[in-house]
């Protein structure tokens, strides 16, 4: 939890704050995060270190076939094709974690990203996998959606969260 003062004044002019804005400032101070964006920061600093792995161990050692429902490829057949698609998902998962853990509002906005950019990466999948992953994918979207902007408590997190970052900063270094 991040070390929050009291705000009486002003940090720029020195005056004296009301009330309302005081509490204001507290409330906003105070947030409390959605037990689901826990889950997502961890599980997201989580697969970020297990494709990290994966990529090691496909480029040092070089160990076993690599495949998903097909016939196993050589590590460096599967570093051709799947470096780009496991660099880019770790970069995108490692920067919701930590926009989830800085507690910054683009993060939801990048979730949604995340999801989006999924769905073209099925068009290179056989038929059968393209409808259910297209299936699959879109309610993930539209849950992420839902509960990202419809959500009552986590909109209201997030509705303080923006609530910060228009008043004068609080927090400790």
């Amino acid at each position: 939890m991040v070390a929050v003062k009291p705000a009486n004044r002003c940090p720029v002019c020195g005056s004296a704050f009301s009330p309302t804005l005081r509490d204001a400032i507290q409330r906003a101070a105070n947030v409390k995060r959605p037990f689901l964006i826990s889950f997502g920061m961890y599980f997201s600093f989580f697969f970020c270190a297990v494709s990290v792995f994966s990529l090691a161990r496909g480029w040092w050692l070089g160990l076993g076939l690599f495949g998903a429902g097909v016939p196993g490829v050589s590590h460096a057949e599967f570093l051709f094709w799947q470096l780009l698609p496991t660099v880019l998902s770790i970069l995108i998962m490692f920067s919701i974690a930590w926009g989830f853990w800085k507690q910054r509002l683009w993060s939801r906005q990048l979730v949604m990203v995340f999801w989006c950019l999924s769905i073209p990466f099925l068009l290179f999948m056989p038929i059968v996998v393209l409808v259910m992953g297209l299936i699959l994918f879109s309610l993930g979207v539209v849950s992420a959606w839902w509960y990202f902007y419809r959500k009552t408590n986590v909109a209201a997190y997030f509705s303080e969260l923006e609530l910060r970052g228009a008043l004068p900063s609080t927090v400790e270094p």
